[in-house]
């Protein structure tokens, strides 16, 4: 048992019921950025990250007093020079015996890399990869979300950049790309201050999610989003000024379906018009 302990890859280390690290391998220590002498001078409190130990605490307590026997999680801990570690975690009692608890055993896997690698893809599944905004998969799942709770109120605004194709057509896609990214910018700092969500849709449409909008705020909002928008934009050697269509909606949840709320904001889409690229390009204004 002391080889098993002494060279498994995964970190292994006993606690008395106190919390006080009473044996661990080096794999374990190594973890966390100690040594061996020196993890075994510390308690379990002393690494365990302040951001879940809440819930921590509450399955340790249930094993010291013996109400379960192994609990298995996925918990962080706090590595010697500040850094979280994420660890796959399995914790076992361990009885004298008559019974009595006397001692926890925690099996420890670091996963960092792997929850890293997670949320990686699930970021990439959520975002547009071009201007970072999230993408309709998100802008529908916090819309659900929204339309889950009861009385709720949501507001939708709905942008199309007008005659965005001309861009591409004849500047090219590359300056057409690089001014999506530009507005997503503008439209991100303009909506996530006020704390809602802007999402790009595809192609030149955008929408912003506000839930339990304050009287007249989406009117508010709308007017600053444009007025962004409309400022001239530096694009790869080209002075462009854009304009956007927007439809905005606010309506009860209990009136209305998700898929309806995002038709009504597309058909109700009205022209604001703005001054001609001044390098005399191409024409965005409606």
């Amino acid at each position: 048992f002391r080889t098993i302990f002494t060279d498994a890859a995964v970190g292994i280390g006993i606690a008395d019921l106190g919390g006080r690290i009473v044996d661990a391998n080096q794999s374990f220590a190594a973890m966390l950025g100690y040594t061996v002498e020196e993890f075994c001078r510390l308690s379990v409190s002393d690494f365990v990250d302040p951001d879940d130990a809440q819930g921590m605490w509450e399955v340790y307590e249930e094993i010291i007093a013996g109400r379960r026997d192994v609990a298995r999680m996925q918990k962080r801990y706090r590595h010697k020079d500040g850094h979280q570690v994420w660890t796959e975690l399995t914790a076992s009692l361990m009885r004298d015996r008559d019974g009595t608890p006397q001692f926890t055993v925690a099996m420890v896997e670091d996963i960092t890399a792997r929850r890293r690698l997670q949320e990686e893809l699930r970021y990439q599944a959520v975002h547009d990869p071009l201007t970072q905004l999230p993408n309709r998969a998100l802008f529908q799942e916090r819309l659900s979300t929204a339309f889950a709770t009861p009385g709720s109120r949501i507001g939708i605004c709905y942008l199309d950049l007008d005659r965005f194709k001309i861009i591409n057509d004849t500047l090219g896609h590359h300056v057409g790309d690089e001014l999506l990214v530009l507005i997503a910018r503008r439209l991100s700092d303009e909506v996530s201050a006020r704390g809602h969500l802007a999402a790009r849709m595809g192609g030149d449409e955008f929408v912003i999610l506000v839930v339990d909008p304050p009287e007249n705020a989406l009117t508010e909002l709308a007017d600053s989003v444009l007025e962004a928008l409309a400022r001239p934009a530096h694009v790869l050697g080209h002075d462009l000024r854009v304009s956007a269509s927007m439809g905005v909606v606010e309506t009860r949840v209990e009136e209305t379906t998700p898929a309806d709320v995002l038709r009504a904001a597309d058909a109700v889409i009205v022209c604001v018009p703005t001054p001609l690229a001044s390098d005399g390009g191409p024409d965005l204004g409606p």
